[in-house]
């Protein structure tokens, strides 16, 4: 199962947590009912209980961890929903509009002053 709108929209709030969980394996303190509703979530993803010791932080940051997988993938498919609505000619890179003629840019190139010998 995956996280829901409303998950995302509570889990948004706890991103830098999520990024530093993954990156640096850190984790600042979570009050108990952040921690108690992101086990929810969790538990609720993965179709079963997940149960560990909240006291302990290595539990709490190995939850987040988990967490932050479905997190991520919910996050890049909003991402990818979002461009797939857009025109092509918008997204389209610079080198690619080129070579369809639809550039038209000139490139302006900076001035060099060349000292010359006398």
């Amino acid at each position: 199962m995956n996280l829901t709108e409303e998950d995302f929209a509570y889990l948004q709030a706890f991103d830098y947590y999520f990024y530093t969980a993954t990156q640096a394996n850190y984790c600042a303190a979570l009050s108990t009912t952040d921690i108690e509703r992101m086990r929810t979530i969790y538990s609720r993803c993965i179709g079963k209980d997940y149960k560990a010791n909240w006291s302990c932080s290595k539990c709490v940051l190995n939850l987040l961890k988990r967490l932050s997988v479905f997190y991520y993938k919910y996050k890049e498919s909003l991402k990818e929903e979002n461009t797939n609505g857009e025109e092509r000619t918008s997204s389209q890179s610079e080198t690619e509009r080129k070579l369809d003629g639809q550039d038209d840019k000139k490139t302006v190139h900076p001035k060099r002053t060349v000292k010359r010998k006398k």
